[in-house]
């Protein structure tokens, strides 16, 4: 599946909403953002195709291209 900006955006306002209703501490809810923020972008990145090219003698990929 390629990766989709809208998708994570998407995300990352819902993460935002979330963090706005739970009235805790300012550095508790920093840390919370950063967790589920970094959460979003490992799953985006997993939706990932990754395509390239590999030699014969089965060598290091080359051209590779992440969608």
């Amino acid at each position: 599946m390629a990766l989709s900006e809208s998708r994570l955006s998407g995300k990352i306002v819902d993460i935002i909403d979330v963090i706005k209703l739970e009235e805790v501490d300012y550095e508790a809810m920093k840390i919370k953002f950063a967790e589920d923020l970094a959460k979003a972008i490992i799953e985006e990145l997993k939706l990932a195709t990754v395509t390239g090219t590999c030699p014969q003698n089965a060598g290091s990929l080359i051209n590779g291209k992440i969608n």
